[in-house]
């Protein structure tokens, strides 16, 4: 039987199916996309230059902010460059990626300073929101939620949009909150993030109504969920890279070519 809802008076065929827009591609992509907890996760870094507009997301019940501050190691590890947040700049605490990047920069070796440059934590913010590239289905209102993650320039911005009532107050006010449009320039160490907010996009009652609205925010991710990894896998990792826990013999060299050191903790 023919669907009589999709109708073309200048295709014959068109009663019999139903056309794939580019509305409904989006979002094929960005459920693809989603990882294994069914939340998409995009890296402003990794996306090429252009204009990205968001909803951001309010704090869940018992936060207070909804932007996840994150400073990080990132160690090449075997094949891999492995993440690990950096417990000294974030809880104040002892952390052995810092004590490693301590011993290789005591070396005064060249390539092992070079190692322990790239391994410095780095900055970075998370954050829940609506993709407002894409539409929102009122029968899973949730699969345009992702979580973003940005550089400082970008958490600046939307600091001072909340700061300042004249740049637009409470952005992530569920009722009288607003879109932000972030444009990308440049690549590479000339990339630069310009974050203002969206006069077309993103603003009014959350997801377009109040249904949506409760739906979206019942389903929205904590992002201070993550956790940290043990004191174990931090060596594991750092083993990994060639920096190991105890001292190999005399004269055996680093991975940066200078003589062995100690790089496990330092008490």
């Amino acid at each position: 039987m023919p669907n009589d809802s999709v109708t073309d008076p200048n295709n014959p065929l068109s009663g019999y199916f139903t056309p794939y827009t580019a509305e409904a591609a989006a979002l094929d992509a960005a459920n693809a996309a989603r990882n294994s907890s069914g939340i998409r996760y995009v890296q402003l870094s990794k996306l090429p230059p252009g204009n990205y507009t968001f909803r951001v997301l309010p704090a869940k019940p018992g936060r207070k902010s909804p932007f996840y501050v994150r400073y990080a190691h990132f160690v090449k590890s075997g094949d891999k460059t492995r993440v690990v947040e950096c417990a000294r700049l974030m809880l104040g605490a002892r952390c052995l990626a810092c004590e490693h990047i301590d011993a290789l920069e005591a070396t005064l070796n060249p390539t092992d300073a070079a190692i322990a440059k790239e391994m410095r934590p780095e900055f970075s913010v998370q954050f829940a929101a609506l993709d407002c590239g894409l539409p929102v289905d009122p029968a899973d209102p949730c699969a345009v939620i992702c979580v973003v993650e940005a550089k400082k320039t970008v958490h600046t911005d939307l600091l001072g949009m909340r700061q300042n009532a004249q740049n637009g107050g409470d952005l992530t006010d569920p009722i009288g909150g607003f879109g932000i449009c972030v444009v990308k320039t440049g690549a590479g160490k000339g990339t630069e993030y310009k974050t203002q907010p969206s006069l077309r996009l993103g603003g009014g009652i959350l997801g377009g109504s109040m249904a949506n609205a409760i739906a979206i925010l019942k389903g929205m991710p904590d992002i201070w969920g993550a956790t940290r990894q043990t004191d174990a896998e931090i060596e594991e990792i750092m083993a990994g890279a060639g920096l190991v826990g105890a001292p190999a013999a005399p004269g055996a060299p680093t991975a940066g070519g200078a003589v062995q050191q100690n790089f496990g903790p330092r008490r």
